[in-house]
C-alpha cells in the first residue's frame, strides 16, 4: 500500500489526501523526518488540512523540535478550536519546551471541558 501511495503521490502532485496518508503512515512507524516531509507536501496543496498540521506537530515533537510542534498545534487549533486532542498535544509540547505557565493554562482548559481527562490531570499535577 505504501509503495502504491508513493507512486500515486508522484503521479498526482495535487493530491493532499495521499500525502497526508503517507505522512500518517510515517508517523505510525516513528519515521518523523518522512512524516514532516509528506506533511509539508500535503500543506502545499491544502493549507487548511488539520490532519496535516496535527501530523506535523506530532512529528516535530518526535524530533524534539517543540517550538515547531507548538506552531503547528496552534495553527491546527485555529482551524478546529474545540478539538481536545490538539489542545492536549499543544499542552504536552509546551511542557516539553519548559513553558509551564502556557502548558498549565491549556491543561486547565482541557479539564474544564473533560474533567475525567486523567492524562491532563496527571501532567498538570506534575508541573506544580
Amino acid at each position: 500500500m505504501k509503495s502504491a501511495l508513493h507512486t500515486l503521490s508522484q503521479m498526482d502532485a495535487d493530491n493532499a489526501v495521499v500525502r497526508t496518508k503517507l505522512a500518517e503512515l510515517a508517523l505510525e512507524e516513528q519515521d518523523y523526518r518522512s512524516a514532516v516531509k509528506f506533511g509539508r507536501m500535503a500543506l502545499h496543496t491544502d493549507v487548511l488540512d488539520v490532519d496535516a498540521h496535527r501530523i506535523l506537530a506530532e512529528a516535530y515533537r518526535g524530533l524534539k523540535k517543540n517550538d515547531r510542534a507548538i506552531q503547528e498545534y496552534k495553527v491546527a487549533l485555529e482551524l478546529e478550536p474545540d478539538e481536545t486532542t490538539l489542545e492536549w498535544g499543544l499542552a504536552q509540547a509546551y511542557a516539553a519546551d519548559g513553558k509551564k505557565t502556557k502548558a498549565k493554562a491549556r491543561l486547565q482548559n482541557i479539564l474544564k471541558r473533560q474533567p475525567d481527562h486523567a492524562a491532563a490531570r496527571k501532567l498538570l499535577e506534575g508541573l506544580d
